[in-house]
């Protein structure tokens, strides 16, 4: 008797595929994040360093473009320590994001979970650096809301796509894995 393939419905494909696009994506955004505090460091002698020359030579830069470089460094003595503590938890939140976004590509059983779960939480540390983005008060903070705006829609629309085919992953994993050999797929929701 010859059994047919059973063909993973496309919505999987494109989920897992977006999954793993945007977790590394996220994942490199996450280890910017740990390196930031250095860079802004970095950013801010290399201005002074600049203006000093400036003034010494007799040509001091406008004060218009220090004053925006002065806003723009102009962050709360906490917010470096955060950057580095949000950019370890979500490059891990990250690497299971891609992980749960390949296990889905595979079609193993509870990768739909695993998957939901990682939308989830990314979701979750999104809105708490939203929120330290809006408390920071910065020109940098209000990057890290519109990114996190865009990072939060992104994911609740392929969480809705995920929570909307549910019941169709169901009859997959139930066709590709049987009732008595996969214990993980039931019936009830």
């Amino acid at each position: 008797m010859e059994t047919q393939a059973v063909k993973r419905p496309n919505w999987m494909t494109v989920l897992a595929i977006l999954g793993i696009a945007f977790g590394l994506l996220g994942m490199l955004g996450s280890l910017q994040n740990i390196i930031a505090p250095k860079m802004l460091e970095f950013q801010q002698k290399m201005l002074r360093t600049f203006s000093e020359l400036g003034e010494k030579n007799g040509e001091r830069p406008p004060q218009e473009l220090l004053d925006t470089f002065e806003t723009m460094f102009d962050i709360p003595e906490w917010f470096g320590t955060w950057l580095i503590i949000s950019g370890i938890i979500g490059a891990l939140i990250m690497g299971y994001y891609v992980y749960a976004s390949i296990t889905l590509l595979n079609s193993k059983p509870n990768s739909l979970c695993a998957y939901m779960r990682a939308m989830w939480l990314s979701i979750a540390v999104t809105v708490l650096e939203v929120a330290v983005g809006l408390a920071a008060g910065t020109l940098i903070g209000l990057g890290f809301v519109i990114g996190g705006l865009i990072s939060i829609i992104v994911d609740v629309v392929l969480l809705v796509v995920a929570l909307s085919n549910r019941d169709e992953f169901r009859q997959y994993m139930a066709q590709l894995y049987p009732q008595e050999a996969n214990p993980y797929i039931s019936s009830q929701g």
